[in-house]
């Protein structure tokens, strides 16, 4: 768990490196500031109910909660992912780099934290509205590294 741990902060440093680098060139978010989203699998592993918001410019911070029932003869899964984000585009159009924590409970297994990112296209219209978004949310856990886990997402921006 050691290397996986390590290799994650790496990966976050790196991300929130580039996304201080692409603040100073003075690209001012435009879009709407919030949203709410339903999103199967992604970050959260399971289906999950999220709250997205902009906390400095194009910089995002996102929390949420997931449950899934009945998984094999087991019982549930409850999931509770944490991630920021950073959005490249504008006009609506938008590309997702993300990276957190979710941590996975149930009747399965004891809790396990899984580190993931976010590589997704997000179609966000600027006055706020409809939003969605989809693409790859890599996984990486003690021993386990999944980097074309898919995600898509369906909510509501304001």
């Amino acid at each position: 768990m050691k290397n996986t741990t390590s290799l994650f902060t790496i990966i976050v440093i790196f991300l929130l490196s580039n996304v201080s680098i692409a603040a100073q060139d003075n690209m001012d978010f435009d879009g709407a500031k919030s949203a709410v989203f339903v999103e199967g699998l992604g970050n959260g592993i399971t289906f999950t109910f999220n709250y997205d918001t902009r906390i400095a410019n194009r910089l995002g911070f996102r929390a949420g909660i997931g449950y899934i029932g009945e998984v094999s003869d087991g019982g549930g899964v409850t999931s509770l992912p944490l991630m920021v984000n950073y959005l490249l585009g504008d006009g609506g159009n938008y590309f997702e780099i993300g990276a957190g924590a979710t941590l996975v409970t149930g009747d399965l297994f004891d809790r396990v934290v899984v580190f993931n990112f976010s590589f997704m296209y997000r179609r966000q219209p600027p006055n706020g509205g409809f939003m969605w978004k989809a693409g790859f949310a890599p996984i990486l856990t003690e021993g386990v590294f999944i980097p074309y886990f898919p995600g898509v997402s369906l909510g509501y921006s304001f």
